[in-house]
């Protein structure tokens, strides 16, 4: 079997001379996580936004994810009762949680999509909660 290689295309040439085509390679897809708001007093309640962009659709790795939220002391687990992907079902691609630090100190919270209890993709963001000072009179 001889293979040729066309720029963002590949094609094989198979031995029996057909020719089987397969598109450019998905790129891959990226998790991004923000914080609101990234700081202030405790008790801090945080809103954790998340959006997984890029990827295919229809792959099914990335089909019927469950997020896993890492708040250094506290993991959450969010887990979904996903159809079939060949039945229509959709791939989810935002992810939310609220939280709230009772401590002071700076955090680093981190966001997992597992398949399978295996890590598909992470990322994280730092947050700081801080003891509020005392006012002058």
């Amino acid at each position: 079997m001889r293979v040729s290689r066309i720029p963002s295309t590949f094609v094989l040439l198979a031995a029996f001379g057909g020719a089987v085509a397969a598109g450019p390679k998905p790129k891959k897809p990226t998790l991004k996580i923000v914080a609101i708001p990234r700081g202030g007093a405790v008790p801090l309640q945080i809103q954790f936004l998340a959006k997984l962009t890029g990827g295919d659709d229809r792959d099914p790795e990335l089909y019927c994810l469950e997020a896993v939220w890492n708040f250094e002391n506290s993991l959450v687990v969010d887990a979904h009762d996903c159809e079939p992907l060949e039945n229509g079902g959709t791939i989810q691609r935002s992810f939310s949680t609220t939280h709230t630090f009772e401590s002071e100190g700076s955090y680093k919270v981190s966001l997992t999509l597992r398949r399978r209890n295996e890590a598909v993709l992470t990322t994280f963001v730092k947050v700081l909660a801080v003891v509020p000072g005392l006012k002058d009179d």
